[in-house]
């Protein structure tokens, strides 16, 4: 399983069990976003047009919904 840094005082006061649950969660959301990115990259190879309005989605989103704004920026999923 992926591990992923652990901030000072993270583990302090004996809750290593939510730790361990935080971590299982993010290393889960980290699959999802992979497989989006290879079905993105996959499905929209031959039509940039449709890639480009694929894309959009997440910036639409997070301008809308996050607290705090935010940007996303496309990545070439690399093989």
């Amino acid at each position: 399983m992926m591990t992923f840094p652990k901030k000072p005082g993270m583990t302090e006061g004996h809750d290593e069990r939510s730790v361990q649950l935080l971590e299982f969660l993010l290393a889960d959301e980290v699959n999802h976003v992979l497989y989006g990115i290879h079905w993105i990259d996959d499905l929209t190879k031959d039509d940039p047009e449709r890639r480009a309005h694929v894309l959009a989605c997440p910036n639409q989103v997070l301008t809308a919904q996050h607290p705090v704004g935010g940007r996303f920026n496309e990545t070439i999923n690399v093989r």
